[in-house]
């Protein structure tokens, strides 16, 4: 038989482990140092059980996310960013008011540190897709223009990689077009119909009769 005084109502039961969930989480990212006769718990793994307990697995993957990017040594930390730059948006539901307050302070950093590690094709290749997501699942004011520099920033890194194929998808999502950096792929890419398409959109006449010539002439027919 279970406890008289055991909480049977669920809906109680899962309030309680979610102010558990949120108070062992804060006193986690504020580094508090518990007495040593509590037995010195790691805060976070308690949030996390905590909002296991509470039926919100989402943000709880979210809290071991946190956890881990707070607690991690220097040469893994920008892994832990990727993981909960991936985390993050996929569990936005997932996202409590007071989880969003403490983030506030912290979600600069992580994606300037972030935006940072774009430094060759490979990184511009994955940051791209997962920066602009982040960033708007941190509710971050200007998240919209910051993906827009990084797209650039991203193509350059890309074509001078001559990653075309990376380089063309990102632009082809810019909100303004590139048909002369979308040519250059294209020719990158052996694409000298759509190059030559593209250099005419841009007004390139003598770009475009090259690619034109440099199309095999049996896939012209």
């Amino acid at each position: 038989m279970g406890s008289l005084a055991a909480v049977t109502d669920q809906a109680a039961r899962d309030a309680a482990f979610l102010t558990l969930a949120e108070v062992c989480f804060v006193l986690g990212l504020q580094n508090t140092r518990l007495a040593p006769e509590l037995g010195r718990p790691d805060l976070f793994a308690e949030a996390y059980r905590a909002a296991c307990s509470a039926r919100r697995f989402g943000l709880a993957s979210i809290i071991d996310a946190i956890g881990r990017v707070h607690r991690t040594v220097a040469e893994n930390r920008l892994r832990a960013l990727v993981e909960l730059a991936q985390i993050l948006p996929q569990q936005k539901s997932e996202i409590e008011s007071w989880l969003l307050v403490e983030l506030s302070a912290r979600s600069r950093a992580w994606v300037e540190e972030l935006e940072s590690a774009v430094f060759n094709g490979h990184n511009a290749a994955l940051l791209v897709n997962l920066l602009p997501p982040f960033s708007q699942a941190l509710d971050m004011a200007d998240w919209g223009g910051r993906t827009e520099c990084l797209r650039q920033r991203a193509i350059q890194l890309l074509m001078k990689e001559k990653q075309f194929a990376s380089a063309l998808a990102v632009l082809q999502v810019l909100a303004e077009c590139q048909p002369k950096l979308e040519a250059v792929c294209q020719e990158g890419m052996g694409d000298f119909r759509s190059a030559a398409a593209s250099h005419l959109a841009a007004g390139n006449l003598k770009e475009a009769l090259s690619c034109n010539r440099s199309f095999p002439i049996w896939k012209q027919r």
